[in-house]
């Protein structure tokens, strides 16, 4: 889960024991918004042509 790696990365940068090195941790963070954000602008790309279609075959 993506909140995960942010609650281990919080862990290390307080001194406490982490399950992995802080930057594995950061990078595991940004490779999930990166991730994230590609379906998120695929999802309303696709939701904004289903749209477009159905006003268009409204008219």
């Amino acid at each position: 889960m993506p909140g995960g790696q942010a609650a281990e990365l919080a862990r290390a940068l307080c001194g406490m024991e982490s399950a992995a090195p802080p930057a594995l941790l950061a990078g595991l963070m940004v490779a999930w918004v990166i991730a994230c954000g590609a379906f998120s602008f695929l999802a309303h790309r696709s939701a904004a042509a289903r749209l477009k279609a159905e006003l268009d075959r409204a008219r």
